[in-house]
């Protein structure tokens, strides 16, 4: 595709892979080009969850016999598991990509020819340059979000951080001591690697419903324009023109909640899984924290402690502030709602005490468009521009505030029971 909105994001992904043509003759290099990125994605995502899924069947059988009587084996275990949430997070996440990718390439074609297309030339590259710089910019950051927890990883694998170093194995797998040459890329690879790249899905996901969000940016300020000049002067050019902008409104709405369908198809279960592994890593990392808080500086140094608390903020910020841009899109949808209600009472002759104008005073033309702009509001209210987790939950500001409750009260419930 020689136009992309999410331009680092899918070169990362290996998502642009070119398909043949009905005419083009099928050589074997020709299928090889076709279909190894497939393959290395395949590969490559396989690989993250085997990792991970083995990490994670040694955790369960070392926490099984090795029980810390001072915690309860609940709580014991979610904090045990907190760095494998993190690599399921990013192994699972890859999986469902893979799966979801024909509707992943269809949701990018919907949204270039739906929300770029109908501008004009100019602006079009205008702002087609402004997401590729936006791609690049949400690449950056996410990158260096990740960058503190690895650098605090290797620091406390090399035994920088901790106060007390086990030096006779790097790693253990399964009762079998793993060689630091075989662990560096290991892990390099197949965990911290797959996460930045689960990340880059996510972002994808942030970039097509920033477009939503300044597409219905745009619509609801095209609407307040005409609505002013309505109620500035009751003239002929703005009656006969008035009908054409209420379909161009509906169109373009309709084309909003059709994007939010595809979104939702596409997105939905890697949004669920992202939002519960990243709030499993909090409680995990914040109930390490509370067991070991009676010995503080005898468990961990304090630069170790820096790093739990790091790695807790960062994954709320992950579960709930970076999804933002969907609270923004679904509040667009019921402002214009109000806009829109506003604005039939303004042309039925019920408009603000200023601009107030006789219903006589009205011409026909106008006042039977109230009808079309009544349509499009119960439109508008009944198809709200909710972008939902695999249909859990919708999400909204009272989500994003549940979460966050969620995990506090979930907090002060092991905090009262390690207390007991």
């Amino acid at each position: 595709m020689t136009v992309d909105i999410v331009f680092v994001q899918s070169f990362l992904l290996v998502s642009n892979e070119a398909k043949p043509s009905v005419q083009e003759k099928r050589t074997l290099p020709s299928r090889w080009s076709i279909s190894w990125p497939a393959c290395v994605r395949i590969t490559f995502t396989l690989s993250c969850i085997g990792l991970a899924v083995m990490d994670t069947v040694d955790l369960i059988k070392f926490s099984h016999e090795t029980e810390d009587e001072s915690a309860p084996f609940l709580v014991n275990l979610v904090q045990m598991m907190w760095p494998r949430f993190f690599a399921a997070r990013g192994a699972i996440v890859l999986w469902l990509f893979c799966c979801q990718l024909p509707q992943w390439r269809a949701l990018r074609t919907f949204a270039l020819n739906t929300m770029l297309r109908p501008l004009k030339h100019h602006r079009n590259a205008k702002q087609l340059a402004a997401l590729r710089r936006f791609s690049v910019i949400l690449f950056v950051i996410s990158f260096g979000l990740h960058a503190p927890n690895v650098a605090f990883f290797w620091l406390s694998r090399e035994g920088f951080l901790d106060v007390q170093r086990n030096a006779s194995c790097y790693n253990v797998w399964f009762n079998c001591c793993v060689s630091r040459a075989a662990f560096i890329p290991l892990r390099t690879l197949l965990v911290d690697w797959s996460f930045i790249l689960s990340q880059q899905v996510l972002i994808s996901s942030l970039i097509f419903v920033w477009l939503a969000v300044k597409a219905m940016r745009s619509l609801r300020k095209e609407i307040i324009h005409e609505k002013i000049n309505l109620t500035v002067a009751w003239s002929e050019v703005w009656s006969s023109r008035l009908p054409d902008r209420v379909g161009d409104w509906t169109l373009t709405y309709v084309n909003m909640s059709r994007f939010v369908g595809y979104f939702n198809a596409c997105f939905g279960r890697i949004l669920l899984v992202s939002v519960i592994l990243d709030v499993l890593t909090v409680l995990g990392v914040f109930a390490k924290l509370l067991v070991a808080a009676p010995h503080y500086g005898e468990l961990y140094s304090p630069v170790k402690w820096l790093r739990y608390v790091w790695v807790a903020v960062l994954f709320l910020a992950y579960a709930t502030i970076c999804y933002f841009p969907f609270i923004l899109l679904h509040e667009e949808g019921w402002t214009l709602e109000k806009i829109l209600r506003d604005f039939v009472w303004t042309v039925s002759g019920y408009g603000e005490k200023s601009l107030n104008t006789k219903q006589a005073a009205i011409p026909k033309d106008i006042s039977a468009v109230a009808g079309d702009l009544k349509e499009l509001s119960v439109i508008i209210e009944r198809n709200p521009l909710t972008i939902e987790a695999g249909g859990i939950f919708g999400f909204s500001r009272t989500a994003l505030v549940t979460i966050v409750t969620t995990v506090a009260t979930t907090l002060l419930v092991a905090k009262e029971i390690l207390t007991d």
